[in-house]
Protein backbone atom coordinates (compact mmCIF):
# COMPACT_ATOMS: atom_id res chain seq x y z
CA UNK A 1 0.00 0.00 0.00
CA UNK A 2 2.81 2.45 0.84
CA UNK A 3 3.47 2.06 -3.68
CA UNK A 4 0.07 4.98 -3.65
CA UNK A 5 1.87 7.84 -1.34
CA UNK A 6 6.09 7.04 -2.36
CA UNK A 7 8.03 9.37 -0.66
CA UNK A 8 6.99 12.29 -2.36
CA UNK A 9 9.72 15.30 -2.22
CA UNK A 10 8.61 18.70 -1.95
CA UNK A 11 8.32 19.24 -5.72
CA UNK A 12 5.03 21.40 -4.58
CA UNK A 13 6.66 24.51 -3.36
CA UNK A 14 3.51 26.85 -1.94
CA UNK A 15 3.96 30.62 -0.73
CA UNK A 16 1.49 30.63 1.87
CA UNK A 17 1.17 28.19 5.03
CA UNK A 18 -2.28 26.43 4.65
CA UNK A 19 -3.84 24.42 7.19
CA UNK A 20 -6.04 21.29 5.97
CA UNK A 21 -8.68 19.42 8.17
CA UNK A 22 -9.00 15.38 7.44
CA UNK A 23 -12.40 14.60 8.31
CA UNK A 24 -11.89 10.87 8.61
CA UNK A 25 -13.07 7.80 10.93
CA UNK A 26 -10.01 5.59 9.42
CA UNK A 27 -6.96 6.13 11.08
CA UNK A 28 -5.04 4.31 8.13
CA UNK A 29 -6.47 6.78 5.78
CA UNK A 30 -5.86 10.01 8.39
CA UNK A 31 -2.18 8.80 8.76
CA UNK A 32 -1.63 8.24 4.83
CA UNK A 33 -3.56 12.13 4.11
CA UNK A 34 -1.60 13.95 6.98
CA UNK A 35 1.67 12.35 5.82
CA UNK A 36 1.64 13.60 2.08
CA UNK A 37 -0.02 17.10 3.02
CA UNK A 38 2.81 17.83 5.92
CA UNK A 39 5.44 16.63 3.28
CA UNK A 40 4.68 19.59 1.56
CA UNK A 41 4.36 22.01 4.67
CA UNK A 42 0.12 22.16 4.80
CA UNK A 43 -0.82 22.13 8.66
CA UNK A 44 -3.02 19.81 9.28
CA UNK A 45 -5.65 18.78 11.96
CA UNK A 46 -7.51 15.39 11.95
CA UNK A 47 -11.32 14.57 13.05
CA UNK A 48 -12.68 11.35 13.40
CA UNK A 49 -16.17 12.73 12.79
CA UNK A 50 -18.72 15.57 11.90
CA UNK A 51 -19.01 16.36 15.57
CA UNK A 52 -15.03 16.84 16.16
CA UNK A 53 -15.09 18.67 12.68
CA UNK A 54 -17.82 21.41 13.88
CA UNK A 55 -15.52 21.68 17.28
CA UNK A 56 -12.84 22.88 15.13
CA UNK A 57 -14.81 25.39 13.12
CA UNK A 58 -16.21 26.31 16.60
CA UNK A 59 -13.05 27.36 18.21
CA UNK A 60 -12.18 29.90 15.29
CA UNK A 61 -9.86 27.37 13.72
CA UNK A 62 -9.70 29.24 10.03
CA UNK A 63 -8.98 26.56 6.87
CA UNK A 64 -7.93 26.44 4.17
CA UNK A 65 -8.68 23.24 3.05
CA UNK A 66 -11.44 19.97 4.08
CA UNK A 67 -10.94 16.92 3.14
CA UNK A 68 -14.20 15.00 3.79
CA UNK A 69 -15.20 11.11 4.05
CA UNK A 70 -18.65 10.53 2.72
CA UNK A 71 -18.75 6.96 4.58
CA UNK A 72 -18.32 7.26 8.74
CA UNK A 73 -19.36 4.79 10.95
CA UNK A 74 -21.10 6.70 13.38
CA UNK A 75 -24.38 7.92 12.93
CA UNK A 76 -22.78 10.95 10.68
CA UNK A 77 -21.81 10.72 7.16
CA UNK A 78 -19.41 13.68 5.22
CA UNK A 79 -22.54 14.74 3.29
CA UNK A 80 -24.86 16.19 6.34
CA UNK A 81 -20.91 17.31 7.82
CA UNK A 82 -20.60 19.47 4.52
CA UNK A 83 -24.30 20.69 4.78
CA UNK A 84 -23.15 22.26 8.43
CA UNK A 85 -20.23 23.41 7.50
CA UNK A 86 -21.39 25.20 4.77
CA UNK A 87 -24.53 26.34 6.64
CA UNK A 88 -21.89 27.71 9.78
CA UNK A 89 -20.01 30.11 7.07
CA UNK A 90 -17.22 27.73 6.11
CA UNK A 91 -15.45 29.17 2.87
CA UNK A 92 -12.91 26.45 3.06
CA UNK A 93 -12.73 24.20 -0.07
CA UNK A 94 -14.26 21.31 0.81
CA UNK A 95 -13.16 17.91 -0.73
CA UNK A 96 -15.46 15.08 -0.83
CA UNK A 97 -14.01 11.46 -0.83
CA UNK A 98 -15.33 8.02 -1.03
CA UNK A 99 -14.90 4.53 -2.08
CA UNK A 100 -17.61 4.68 -4.80
CA UNK A 101 -17.62 6.14 -8.14
CA UNK A 102 -20.78 6.56 -8.80
CA UNK A 103 -22.31 10.49 -10.45
CA UNK A 104 -24.59 10.00 -7.68
CA UNK A 105 -22.28 10.40 -4.99
CA UNK A 106 -20.78 12.86 -6.41
CA UNK A 107 -23.67 14.80 -6.84
CA UNK A 108 -24.51 14.32 -3.21
CA UNK A 109 -21.70 15.87 -2.24
CA UNK A 110 -22.01 18.93 -4.73
CA UNK A 111 -25.19 19.43 -3.84
CA UNK A 112 -24.11 19.90 0.00
CA UNK A 113 -21.74 22.10 -0.83
CA UNK A 114 -18.49 20.20 -1.76
CA UNK A 115 -16.16 21.79 -4.23
CA UNK A 116 -14.92 18.53 -5.33
CA UNK A 117 -15.47 15.48 -5.16
CA UNK A 118 -12.95 12.51 -5.16
CA UNK A 119 -13.02 8.91 -5.28
CA UNK A 120 -10.35 6.88 -3.28
CA UNK A 121 -7.40 6.55 -3.24
CA UNK A 122 -6.86 9.87 -3.63
CA UNK A 123 -4.48 10.89 -6.24
CA UNK A 124 -1.52 12.61 -5.18
CA UNK A 125 -1.13 14.18 -8.27
CA UNK A 126 -4.20 15.38 -7.83
CA UNK A 127 -4.13 16.53 -4.33
CA UNK A 128 -0.79 18.39 -4.76
CA UNK A 129 -2.98 20.26 -7.94
CA UNK A 130 -5.51 21.45 -5.33
CA UNK A 131 -3.41 22.54 -3.23
CA UNK A 132 -1.40 24.46 -5.57
CA UNK A 133 -4.94 26.05 -6.44
CA UNK A 134 -5.70 27.23 -3.27
CA UNK A 135 -2.20 28.57 -2.80
CA UNK A 136 -2.40 30.70 -5.75
CA UNK A 137 -5.91 32.15 -4.59
CA UNK A 138 -4.32 33.92 -1.40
Amino acid sequence: MAGIWETYPNALSLKHKLRALVVNDSKFEQVLLVAVLSRVGVETLVADNEKEALEVIQEGVILDLIIMDREMHDLDDGIHATRKLRAMGVTAKIIGISTEDMREAELEFLNAGADEYLTKPVKKEKLMSILEEIDNKI
